[in-house]
């Protein structure tokens, strides 16, 4: 057989392959997404507009308790944040689990920075009627957190930084 046959061949082979992969990552890809949306679906999420655009968040717990609003990692959002709560605390407390600018039914604003993250936060605390609240700020939350705190100190009652990320400068 000549060397061109064969290499004719090896690449007809080697299309195949990747043609079976990219239809195999396709279907596992759609019954994955689909899984996801059925794991969000189960935490019951509220949504409220702010200046920012939509925000969608948890609440669980006592509606009297201690409000405690806590600003997830890069990993998920109102769903990660409501796990995170509920094994942090019982449900003497009103539990306050919001998505992040750009997680799951939150918009993305064209300056999605901690400071502006920040004053969407407060805005959330004012459609829920809440005067005052703790912050745990855990992972990529925590740069968001603290700007709570520097921006409204009168509207946080403390901030726990929980393996929180903090903003530095690169020095060069």
């Amino acid at each position: 057989m000549c060397l061109a046959k064969m290499w004719k061949k090896a690449l007809a082979v080697f299309i195949l392959v990747i043609a079976v992969f990219v239809v195999f990552s396709a279907v596992n890809y759609r019954r994955d997404m689909k899984h996801a949306h059925e794991l969000l679906a189960a935490f019951d999420a509220e949504t409220t507009d702010t200046s920012f655009g939509e925000m969608s968040f948890v609440q669980s717990g006592s509606v009297e308790g201690e409000p405690v609003i806590l600003v997830h990692g890069i990993f998920g959002g109102y769903d990660q944040a409501s796990v995170s709560l509920n094994s942090l605390l019982s449900d003497d407390y009103r539990k306050i689990a919001p998505s992040r600018f750009g997680y799951p039914g939150t918009t993305r604003p064209e300056e999605p920075t901690p400071e502006n993250q920040a004053d969407q936060f407060i805005e959330l605390m004012d459609a829920l009627g809440v005067e005052r609240a703790y912050f745990i700020g855990t992972s990529a939350g925590g740069p968001a957190t603290y700007q709570v705190a520097l921006r409204h100190p009168s509207r946080v009652k403390g901030i726990v930084p929980l393996s929180a990320d903090a903003p530095y400068e690169k020095k060069s």
